[in-house]
């Protein structure tokens, strides 16, 4: 992926993908305590919308009910 910069989110290295790198970072934070715990639907409510996203993604590309 060019022109997309690699960042590091705080967990040891460097994440480069632009979709769910903040979302594991998150995850992360999150398990390491350093995030609320009210941010645990704002998790899931990522998680299950990017989940969403490639689902319909899939259904488009492969043309399914037409």
């Amino acid at each position: 992926m060019e022109g997309f910069a690699a960042r590091g989110y705080g967990t040891g290295g460097t994440d480069n993908r632009p979709l769910f790198g903040e979302t594991s970072a998150r995850i992360y934070w999150y398990r390491q305590g350093d995030l609320e715990p009210k941010f645990r639907n704002l998790i899931y409510y990522i998680l299950f919308s990017i989940v969403m996203l490639c689902i319909c993604a899939n259904l488009y590309f492969h043309e399914v009910g037409k």
